[in-house]
This record gives C-alpha cells, structure tokens and sequence, in this order.
C-alpha cells in the first residue's frame, strides 16, 4: 500500500537511507541522525513503498544495498546536495537569518573568537539568529559535518582527512616551534640529540596536533617517542618549566596561557620546518555568506589580537604567524614558512 503523499517526505526518508547505506547498520543510524531505530525502519519502509522496490538484503549482517538500492544511492546524494544548495539560495536571497548555527571549535582560539562571534550576532554582522559553539572533540569531524551533526567548524586541516560535499576557507599558518627547559640547547639543535638528553611530552594522541608531529618525526626518520602526554597546553608548559621535559607546539597554543619566559626557551623547529594550517570547514554551498562572514571576522580577530600577542612572545622567530587568505596566499608579504605539506591542503 503507498502512502499517502501528505505523511511522506521524500528528501528526509533519502537522508535516513543515504545513512543506513554509508553505516550499514540501522542502530548506528539512529543514533547519528539523533531518532530511534523503529523510526529509521519506517522511513526506509516507507521509502520502499513509494518506490517499489527493495532497498537492502536484510537477510545479510551487516546489510546490504540491493541492485535497486546501489542504484539510488549515487542519485539519492546528488539530490540532496540540489535540495540544500537550493535552500542556501534561497535564505540568501530572501536575506533571512539563519535560524541557527551549530559552531565546532579549535580549542586555542576559543579565547579571542567566542566574545567576538557572540558580539557579530549580537549587532547583526553574523547573519545568525543563535549560535551553539562546541569544542572540536571528534575524531570523526567530517563526518559531523557530512552527517549535518554540527554545521561549520574552525579546525587544523589533515590532509589524510577528505571530506567530499565539504568546502574550505583558509585561516591561519603556523610554524612549530620547541619548547625546552632554559638554557638546555643551543637554537641549533638536533631533535635526535635533545632527546636523549630529556623526555618529550606531548599532547594525548586524540589531539590532532599530536598526530601531525607524529607523522612529521616519522618521515624524517626520528626515534623519538613521547614519554609523557597531557591533555592542556598549560601542562606541556608546567612540565617544560620545571625542567623535566621538552615539547613542540604552534603559537596559538601558547600566546594567551603567559609562559614562564624566565623558564622557557623557545626556539625555530630544526629544518625541514613544520607548519599547520587552521581552516574554517563548511557543507559545500550551503550557506556561502554567512561561511564568508565567519572567515573574515576570524582573520580580523586573530590580526588585531592573536598577532600581537605572538610577536610579543616570539620576538626572536619571525615570520611563525601569518593570517591566510582563501587562494592560501598569505597576507603578511614577509612571511617565509618552510613548506613540508603538513597541515596544507
């Protein structure tokens, strides 16, 4: 029996579907579009009667795309990516506000960025009716994104990490630098040496920046494994002060938290540098202008605030930190970063 065309809404039962197909589970599903199992069985029921077809064999475990069902699936995206690029049109044209925007953050910038994103929904420069602003704990941040689970998020850009439907605009650059016990080594260093001279800390491994350095101390071949691992910034720095140990951070993770300078060197990371961009993420075409309007008053606030305050730690490296524009060029002229591909896209 078909249903009634009133009680079927085709593009959320395609949603259901599209999530089923992707986990292959409809108990993962549920859980991910936030809705319980028995709903996510009548949608893909109701989805199979309008279509008349079998959508899964659900007589295998995990279940399995039919030949009907492999056929709707390309077709199923593509015409949910039409319906949202058509409602981002839309808003934008009839100059509506969002009514709400579900915000993942980088840690480190939480400080400058939370105050001055409330101010620009406040006074209207964020085109936003509210504002929900979380820390970037996942793992799986594209897949938050991809899954409509959080709507933008301000984070480091992994270039292990694609997401396709996902567009990004380019914020910031920074080099790493090391973080050692005052007077330990000399600003030319050998990691390999420092090493074995001190333990490294770094922070736990869920942390992104972890991994990138990592992978980093991998490809050029470096025994070194951490000792110790944290989860704050301020406890990388607590440990190095004290003498036991030494790290490898990027400005932003250091410029608000007042370091024991008296302590603490810092010095340029041996080359061949390191470096990381952090990106806004956003849902392809979605909601162009507002993604424009975060950008732009990230760059504002890290030039006005986040800048100084480096320049004022690091006096001694230049060129750690640059504000980025969405060609990737940088907008500081004097910004010479050693180019190794992490962290770029």
């Amino acid at each position: 029996m078909l249903m009634k065309a009133a009680s079927f809404d085709i593009l959320k039962s395609l949603e259901v579907f599209i999530t089923v197909a992707d986990t292959e589970s409809m108990t993962i599903s549920a859980r991910r579009l936030n809705i319980t199992q028995s709903a996510v069985s009548q949608q893909i029921r109701m989805l199979e009667e309008f279509l008349r077809v079998e959508l899964f064999d659900r007589k295998t475990r995990p279940i399995k795309l039919t030949r009907s069902g492999n056929i709707l699936i390309f077709r199923g995206k593509r015409l949910i990516a039409e319906a949202k690029e058509a409602l981002s049109y839309f808003r934008q044209a009839s100059e509506t506000r969002l009514p709400d925007l579900r915000l993942a953050l980088f840690s480190t910038l939480m400080r400058p960025l939370v105050p001055a994103l409330m101010a620009a929904v406040d006074n209207h420069e964020l085109a936003v009716q509210t504002l929900s602003i979380m820390r970037c704990f996942s793992r799986n941040l594209m897949q938050d994104l991809a899954n409509g689970e959080i709507d933008a998020a301000i984070t480091v850009d992994d270039p292990l990490e694609e997401g396709e439907g996902l567009e990004r605009h380019q914020l910031i650059r920074e080099c790493y630098i090391l973080m050692v016990p005052k007077g330990v080594a000399e600003e030319s260093i050998d990691l390999q040496v420092l090493a074995k001279k001190l333990p490294y800390v770094c922070y736990n491994f869920h942390v992104k920046s972890a991994r990138l350095v990592a992978r980093h101390f991998q490809r050029l071949r470096l025994d070194i494994t951490p000792k110790f691992t944290v989860d704050l910034a301020d406890n990388l720095i607590a440990g190095v002060a004290a003498g036991h140990c030494w790290s490898v951070v990027v400005p932003s993770q250091v410029a608000y938290l007042q370091p024991d300078t008296a302590a603490i060197d810092f010095l340029p990371f041996p080359k061949p540098g390191l470096n990381r961009n952090i990106v806004l993420i956003v849902r392809q075409a979605e909601f162009p202008t507002v993604a424009e309007q975060i950008a732009e008053l990230c760059r504002r606030v890290v030039r006005t605030e986040l800048v100084p305050r480096v320049k004022a730690l690091l006096p001694h490296i230049p060129d750690v930190f640059s504000v980025m524009n969405d060609d990737a060029s940088l907008e500081l002229e004097s910004a010479r970063f050693v180019r190794t591909g992490i962290g770029t896209r």
